[in-house]
C-alpha cells in the first residue's frame, strides 16, 4: 500500500479528488450527489482519455485512487463545516 502511495500519477489522483469533492460539496451541498459528481469525472478520465482515446492506461487502482481522494475530501469539507 506504501508504494502505490508513493506513485505520482496516484498522488494526482488523490488531490484532484479530494479538491474536486470539497468543492462540489461547496457547490452542491448534498454528500451523494457531489461523490457521483466526483466519481463519474474519474470514471470518465479513465474510459474516455485513458481507454478511448489512448492517451493513458486505464487501471482499476486509479479509480481506488480516486476513492481516497474523496475520502479525504469528504472528511475535510466536514471538519471544515462544523
Amino acid at each position: 500500500m506504501v508504494r502505490f502511495l508513493k506513485q505520482k500519477d496516484k498522488q494526482k489522483h488523490i488531490l484532484i479528488s479530494a479538491l474536486l469533492t470539497i468543492l462540489s460539496l461547496q457547490l452542491i451541498s448534498n454528500y451523494i450527489l457531489a461523490i457521483g459528481i466526483v466519481v463519474v469525472i474519474g470514471m470518465s478520465k479513465e474510459l474516455i482519455h485513458d481507454w478511448l482515446l489512448g492517451k493513458g492506461h486505464p487501471e482499476f487502482k486509479d479509480m481506488l485512487a480516486n476513492s481516497i481522494g474523496i475520502s479525504i475530501g469528504v472528511i475535510a469539507h466536514y471538519a471544515i463545516c462544523i
